[in-house]
């Protein structure tokens, strides 16, 4: 009874970790998505507004190399990103098999 008791608790332990690893996943592609998505729309607005109010040449060229900065600086900060999500699943995995080999002593 006891060893059966023990079993369907490092069962529910493990599959508790589980999801918890992957709403974590979940939760930082989304946030990594939004981010994205709320560059790209300001990105477009200050283009209209360059194109609208700024017309000349010059400004337009300027827009542009701004705008592939700051599309460069956010591929960066993507990539942090996934290694920081990278990092925070590993360590989740690492806890996890603590406290499955804990469960099983």
């Amino acid at each position: 009874m006891v060893r059966e008791t023990n079993q369907i608790e490092t069962t529910f332990v493990e599959l508790e970790m589980r999801k918890t690893r992957e709403i974590q996943e979940r939760s930082m592609d989304r946030e990594t998505k939004a981010l994205q998505d709320m560059s790209d729309m300001h990105i477009e607005e200050k283009r209209i507004i360059f194109e609208t109010y700024l017309p000349d040449s010059l400004m337009k060229e300027l827009y542009e190399e701004l705008a592939i900065k700051e599309k460069e600086d956010m591929e960066l900060y993507k990539k942090e990103l996934a290694a920081q999500k990278e990092i925070k699943l590993k360590e989740m995995e690492e806890q996890e098999r603590i406290l499955n080999a804990e469960l099983a002593a």
